[in-house]
């Protein structure tokens, strides 16, 4: 059986690789990924097709290899995940591995393809940008890394700088300036003389005129009214209790989000389902859902 992790982005020849290999060995085969930033994922030691060791973030800078998770296995897994303790009520498929190494063998085997981490929402940037720059999208292309559905009314005087993608019954102004690296889900509204770059936004979402969102994801339903503005980071962005540093953000918008006029949201905020801004805000930081922000 073939297994993959829900937040990663890859391609069919990884996946192909892990079962080739797979069908050589019999054994548990891992992809695995060269990565810059090892700590936030599981390192992996691998020689000569067989991986020695699983680290899990380690702190250490003398890794570069890490798991990609993908991983093949025979129904054997499932006794084995039975054998793995708890711990806090969890159970981690590394453990399972990393007490399984100790007595047998785990294949690994290197892949260079499509691999992107999409456990955050603003790591929705990095899937569009990555999607859109290997061209793997179904809807027409118009020109050259531009796609837009048949149904979208783009105005004469709209300008799209690909790569973009615009999805069925879109509307889009004039003079609005639509990307690079940006994907409009199915009905959104784009009002004149606004520029949304870098960013992903979901269906229904309205944005108004004149109004400015960079390196932005919104959810479903977001309504922006005109003249608002989301620059973009690097920022600091706060999800409970982890502080991510650095994040080349603007801002995370929930669904059902409505932001009045000449509202001005801060890098690296996140804005929870059902809040309302009022007119004319400075935003900085976390607005919990249901909340609404006035002066």
């Amino acid at each position: 059986m073939i297994v993959v992790n829900g937040d990663r982005l890859i391609d069919a020849p990884t996946v192909e690789a892990v079962a080739d290999m797979f069908s050589k060995t019999d054994g548990p085969t891992i992809s695995v990924v060269e990565h810059q930033d090892v700590s936030q994922y599981g390192a992996v030691e691998l020689h000569d097709g067989v991986i020695s060791d699983l680290i899990e973030k380690p702190r250490e800078d003398d890794y570069r290899l890490i798991n990609g998770g993908v991983y093949a296995f025979s129904a054997e897994i499932f006794d084995l995940i039975e054998e793995t303790p708890r711990q806090a009520g969890e159970l981690a498929l590394t453990d399972t591995l990393a007490d399984y190494i100790e007595h047998a063998q785990i294949y690994g085997v290197e892949v260079g393809g499509l691999w992107v981490d999409a456990t955050y929402p603003w790591d929705l940037l990095t899937v569009a940008q990555e999607v859109l720059t290997r061209g793997r999208l179904e809807t027409n292309l118009q020109c050259d890394q531009v796609w837009t559905a048949d149904s979208a009314q783009i105005h004469a005087e709209a300008v799209l700088q690909g790569p973009v993608a615009v999805g069925p019954d879109c509307e889009i102004g004039p003079q609005a300036v639509i990307g690079p690296d940006t994907v409009l889900g199915a009905n959104v509204t784009v009002g004149a003389n606004t520029v949304i770059q870098r960013s992903v936004l979901d269906a229904d979402t309205r944005v108004n005129s004149g109004s400015t969102l960079l390196d932005t994801v919104t959810g479903q339903d977001v309504h922006i009214s005109s003249g608002s503005i989301v620059p973009s980071g690097p920022a600091d962005v706060q999800v409970g209790s982890t502080v991510f540093e650095d994040q080349q953000l603007g801002a995370v918008i929930a669904d059902r989000v409505d932001i009045g006029s000449s509202v001005t949201i801060i890098p690296g905020s996140l804005i929870g389902p059902n809040a309302t801004l009022t007119d004319g805000l400075t935003v900085r930081g976390n607005v919990s859902a249901r909340t609404e922000v006035t002066h």
